[in-house]
């Protein structure tokens, strides 16, 4: 594969390798290992590095463009990129890339997660951990935000029986109100000693 010229992309900081059907990207260690220029035939396995490193760069913008739109775990990145059909090989890189520079850290994933699904969405701990599980949290990151979130996740709870309470006071009583409330909140994935805390409280 002969290369028909050879310019470079300031913007990208690469070379812009030209050949007769394809245009390939060259970083600096690249440029030199191949020992490129304009005229230069390139064997089977210096084109195979070529493509390679530009399939990684194609593959690494695919990643980075999944993370714009919000933040994402280590888990939900790797499973973007294998639905890609991205090399193993690849994916491994671009992980270890975006750890690296911060991009994905699940540690801020989860503490951002429980903010968000605690203080707007209001949902119980319990679903959070789930929820974190499937996304690919350890148990230990989960277990420390969990309890740092407890008593917001109380308020959450009594916050939404509080709002059921006057509607439900016009048809039950007693027992009947106490079942009410427990059920409602159990539904939404608060534990017993939670649900207690707020039957304490509204009761």
């Amino acid at each position: 594969m002969e290369i028909k010229d050879i310019t470079f992309d300031d913007k990208k900081e690469l070379f812009v390798i030209k050949f007769d059907k394809s245009t390939l990207n060259a970083s600096y260690n690249l440029y030199n290992q191949l020992n490129l220029s304009k005229g230069k035939i390139l064997n089977d396995e210096e084109f195979s590095k070529l493509k390679d490193f530009n399939d990684y760069n194609v593959n690494f913008s695919k990643a980075l463009n999944f993370i714009s739109y919000r933040i994402r775990s280590k888990k939900e990145v790797y499973t973007k990129l294998k639905k890609e059909d991205v090399p193993e090989e690849h994916i491994d890189k671009i992980i270890s890339k975006l750890e690296e520079d911060e991009y994905i850290n699940d540690y801020r994933f989860a503490k951002a997660f429980f903010e968000s699904k605690t203080r707007i969405n209001k949902w119980s701990n319990k679903r959070i951990e789930y929820e974190l599980i499937q996304k690919g949290i350890s148990k230990d990151i989960i277990n420390e935000f969990s309890l740092n979130f407890k008593e917001i996740e109380f308020e959450n709870a009594k916050d939404l029986a509080e709002k059921k309470l006057p509607q439900w006071e016009r048809k039950f009583d007693g027992f009947k109100l106490k079942n009410k409330i427990y059920t409602f909140l159990s539904s939404k994935g608060f534990d017993y000693n939670t649900i207690e805390r707020v039957l304490g409280e509204l009761l």
